[in-house]
């Protein structure tokens, strides 16, 4: 994670989180990479707006009884910042 302050009341941050679990039968990998703009207006209390992207791989079983999805989900967000 990292954090640019403009200002007092105003930062850019951006996020990546990796994570995985791979088993003899069963894997998964996701990869979530968020860029954000907050504004706070009070100490501790703020309103973010940004981009979100994750992405997943999913897999279980083998042979016929194979699953597999690998997925994305990407958009806007918007949330309220309480930071303590």
């Amino acid at each position: 994670r990292y954090v640019m302050e403009f200002y007092e009341q105003a930062d850019v941050n951006i996020q990546m989180t990796v994570g995985g679990l791979p088993l003899a039968d069963r894997d998964s990998l996701s990869l979530d990479i968020i860029v954000g703009f907050a504004w706070h207006p009070i100490d501790h209390v703020g309103l973010q707006v940004g981009y979100r992207a994750l992405f997943m791989d999913l897999g279980s079983g083998d042979g016929g009884e194979a699953f597999e999805f690998d997925g994305t989900l990407q958009g806007l967000y918007f949330g309220a910042v309480f930071a303590f």
